[in-house]
Order: C-alpha cells, then structure tokens, then sequence
C-alpha cells in the first residue's frame, strides 16, 4: 500500500493544490494529513473545502483544535515574542475567516488513526501520540 502524507497546510491553497496534483501522478492508493489546515495562511475554508471534496483522512493539528474549539492561543512555543505577536495576529485572522460550519468540521477531527495492513501497524498523529502540540 501506498501512502501520501501531508500536513501543515496552513490555510496555503496554492500548495496544497500543486501537492495534490504531485499526487494524483503517483498510484498512491490513499491520502493522510497529520493536521493544522488552517492558521498563517489566507485560505482556510478553501483548504478545508478541498480536504473535503478530495475524501482525504485528516488527524486534528493543534491549529485545527485552537480554531475548531475557539481557543485563544494555538499551544505553539515561540521564544521569539515577536513570533508569538505574529501568531496571535494569525489566531485572530484565522478564528475571523473560518465559517462556524468549518469550526465544527475541525472540532470533529479526530486525534489520531491507526492502520494495520501486511502485519504492520501505523499510528498518524500530529506532534506526538503523547500531545498534540510536541515537537520533535
């Protein structure tokens, strides 16, 4: 089995297309995304439209549960205060544009999902099995 994973897409609709096209192109017989759809870029329910319509298993990105859930921050670590400024600009634009029916659609994601197929097991997750906002 084949499989394409993305994530971070960010709102970037331009990517996410020219990724898709990569795709198609590539006998890939399934597509995940280990979360954050939205959050920096300017096309949030454009990207989730597409994530829709391609049928594509997402995992919930912790920029996907700030916005879905109404949070105030997206629980990212910024030693930089200035970078931290920025992504409170991002959370506010984000949390603005998204429509109310594309929250519930990223409050209904789920935080992980696991595949068994030729006696070999894979967990997606976005960050680590452990929180959804680690990095590694």
């Amino acid at each position: 089995m084949r499989i394409a994973v993305i994530s971070d897409i960010h709102s970037n609709i331009y990517a996410l297309d020219k990724v898709m096209s990569d795709i198609k192109n590539r006998n890939v017989d399934m597509v995940v995304c280990t979360g954050d759809l939205v959050g920096y870029g300017t096309r949030p329910n454009e990207v989730i439209h597409k994530m829709k319509e391609e049928k594509i298993l997402t995992i919930m990105g912790n920029y996907d549960d700030a916005i879905g859930n109404l949070k105030i921050v997206c629980g990212c670590d910024y030693p930089d205060p200035k970078d931290a400024q920025k992504a409170g600009l991002s959370m506010h634009f984000t949390s603005q544009e998204t429509t109310e029916e594309n929250k519930k659609y990223l409050r209904s994601l789920p935080k992980e999902a696991i595949f068994t197929f030729n006696n070999k097991t894979i967990r997606f997750v976005h960050g680590s099995t452990r929180v959804i906002n680690e990095y590694l």
